[in-house]
């Protein structure tokens, strides 16, 4: 899958004659440089793979000059794009009764960072300003990583009133929200926190970590903004930039803007939102092609 590649199986599968395909194939702009730099023995191990079904054809270009066959490789669209609907979350329910009619701002999947957790920027350059015009916005802060939880609860206490949404589970009743920030400090219940969403930031963009997947929270047709940093989603983010469906900030700064903007024009929030959701169902059916391609192979 994507950009995993094991040497010593593919010799151990060339050998038994066993066709290994790599699914939803991308190649990151570091890795496609460190690959180029040692081009000659790279390229043996990529010559191993039966078929790349690349996610754009940009990673099939990258592949192919990276010395994979030209004929072992196809671009078919991502898999990210048939994406489907989240289970009923108990959490992201409670979070909208409580929060009722609130303005809510999802911003999931943060990450640390060697210089300032991607939270704190947000907080700082984002929420201060939407807090003064806008003092009842929810903002709901899902972290990446497990681990950090505790962390990201302490730095949330810093900016405002906050509850982890453990803690909202454990009451008995539903009682309104005063808080300011909601923690997400649970597995698997960010993508239906996008959907009850009014705006959306995707972290490790706002830091050097290539970002994550747009689509999450552009399926609900909720306005998703991100930071420079998205190569790892670079065919998906430049299909939804070709349609206005998204919004990319340079900096921190561009951050503030772009938020309060989405708060004031709601209208226009709501058709950005749209027009994301329309570049999601335009390019689904990756997964049914990459179907196609296995069973061509073993049937072989």
């Amino acid at each position: 899958m994507e950009s995993e590649l094991w040497p010593r199986m593919l010799v151990e599968c060339g050998r038994r004659g066993i066709p290994v395909a790599v699914v939803n194939a991308r190649v990151s702009d570091r890795s496609f440089t460190r690959g180029m730099r040692v081009r000659a023995v790279w390229g043996n191990v990529l010559r191993m793979v039966t078929l790349f079904l690349a996610q754009g054809e940009e990673d099939a270009r990258r592949v192919v000059a990276l010395g994979a066959r030209p004929d072992a490789v196809r671009a078919i669209g991502n898999l990210k794009y048939d994406v489907r609907a989240p289970k009923a979350s108990r959490v992201a329910e409670l979070i909208r009764e409580a929060a009722a009619g609130r303005p809510i701002i999802v911003a999931g999947s943060t990450v640390d960072d060697r210089y300032s957790p991607e939270e704190q920027l947000f907080l700082q350059a984002a929420m201060g300003p939407v807090w003064q015009s806008y003092p009842d916005t929810l903002l709901i802060l899902a972290p990446r990583h497990p681990q950090r939880f505790d962390e990201v609860a302490e730095l949330a206490s810093d900016f405002g009133s906050s509850i982890r949404a453990t803690e909202l589970l454990r009451r008995s009743d539903i009682t309104a929200l005063t808080e300011k920030i909601v923690v997400l400090d649970t597995i698997g219940d960010l993508a239906a926190a996008y959907g009850i969403a009014d705006a959306a930031f995707v972290g490790g963009s706002l830091v050097g970590r290539g970002g994550h997947n747009p689509l999450e929270p552009a399926r609900f047709g909720v306005p998703v903004v991100m930071g420079p940093s998205f190569e790892n989603f670079r065919d998906i983010v430049a299909k939804m930039q070709a349609a206005k469906g998204i919004g990319i900030v340079p900096d921190a700064a561009g951050l503030k803007a772009e938020m309060m903007r989405l708060l004031n024009d709601r209208e226009a929030a709501q058709a950005m939102g749209q027009r994301g959701r329309k570049v999601f169902e335009a390019q689904s059916g990756a997964t049914a092609r990459a179907v196609e391609a296995l069973l061509r192979l073993v049937k072989q």
